[in-house]
C-alpha cells in the first residue's frame, strides 16, 4: 500500500493524490496466484463535528484483478508502477475511459520486493537475486535495463544515494549487512563497493 501522486491529464500533467493498494491471493500448488490492485481517490469532505481527522474520503477510483501476486507499489514520473509476479508494469491513466493502461513493461528473473524510484530510473531488489537497476523513458515508452548484480544477495530494502556526480544504491540483506552500489554507465553489472 502506498500514497502516489498520479498524473491524471497528459496536457497539464496535472497530479492528485491516491492510495494505491495491492493484493495476493494464494490458492495452493494447484492454482496460480492472483493479485489485485485497488486506486482509492482521496478527497476532502467536511468533517464531522468535534472529529477534525474526519475531513478526508476514500472512494474506489479505479481496480484491476492481475496474474500475480501484487508485491510492490510505486509511483514513477507520476505514472502508476506495479509488480506483478515477474512482471514489472508501468500504467498511465486514460483520461477517455479512467483506467490506468499498461503503457510499459519489464520481465525480471525476481519476485519484487524492493522498488524505490528516482527521476527516470528504479532500483529494484529481490530475496533471492539481489537488485537491479531499469531506466525508464516516455516516448516510446520503454524500460530498460541499465546495471545488475550478478551476486545472490536476500535484498530486504535499498534506496537511492547521489553524491556529486555519482549515483550510489544502499542496500540491506537478510544478514544485517549494509551494501552499497554505484552505477557504472559503461558496464552493465553494478560495482559493489563496500559491505
Amino acid at each position: 500500500m502506498k500514497q502516489v501522486d498520479l498524473q491524471i491529464s497528459e496536457e497539464s500533467k496535472r497530479r492528485r493524490p491516491f492510495l494505491v493498494i495491492g493484493t495476493a491471493t494464494l490458492r495452493g500448488e494447484d492454482s496460480g496466484t492472483k493479485g489485485n490492485i485497488y486506486v482509492f481517490d482521496i478527497s476532502q469532505v467536511v468533517p464531522q463535528p468535534n472529529r477534525p481527522h474526519t475531513n478526508r474520503k476514500l472512494r474506489l477510483a479505479w481496480s484491476e484483478e492481475v496474474r500475480g501476486a501484487v508485491t510492490v507499489i510505486n509511483e514513477l514520473r507520476g505514472y502508476l508502477l506495479s509488480s506483478q509476479g515477474q512482471k514489472v508494469m508501468v500504467r498511465a491513466f486514460g483520461e477517455v475511459d479512467k483506467e490506468f493502461l499498461p503503457v510499459a513493461f519489464y520481465d525480471l528473473s525476481m519476485v519484487v520486493t524492493v522498488a524505490q524510484t528516482i527521476r527516470d530510473f528504479v532500483l529494484f531488489g529481490d530475496v533471492m537475486h539481489s537488485i537491479c537497476f531499469i531506466g525508464f523513458q516516455e516516448e516510446p515508452y520503454r524500460m530498460t535495463l541499465l546495471g545488475k548484480d550478478y551476486e545472490k544477495m536476500e535484498a530486504t530494502c535499498g534506496d537511492f544515494v547521489v553524491e556529486g556526480d555519482g549515483l550510489f544504491f544502499a542496500v540491506a540483506d537478510g544478514q544485517e549487512n549494509i551494501h552499497v552500489f554505484q552505477y557504472d554507465p559503461e558496464s552493465i553489472t553494478l560495482l559493489w563497493v563496500r559491505s
